[in-house]
């Protein structure tokens, strides 16, 4: 799945600041910068999608393992 051409892979720590991204995350979010690592994943994700986020890092959380796949829109 990190080397996915497919899907965007990232990882936050629990307060939501990236720690990783994959490839095709770096591509489609190319105007995040190089330096997206530190920042918050809000910088990223439309507004209307942020408690969408977070649910899905609790469903995470309660089901380690399982596979969680979120569609959200990108910040304009």
């Amino acid at each position: 799945m990190v080397h996915s051409r497919h899907f965007t892979v990232s990882i936050t720590d629990l307060e939501g600041y990236y720690l990783y991204a994959n490839d095709l995350f770096k591509e489609k979010y190319y105007w995040v910068g190089d330096h997206y690592l530190g920042k918050h994943f809000s910088i990223t994700v439309d507004d209307g999608h942020i408690e969408k986020c977070k649910l899905a890092a609790y469903e995470c959380m309660i089901n380690p393992g399982a596979f969680n796949l979120v569609s959200l829109r990108i910040a304009s």
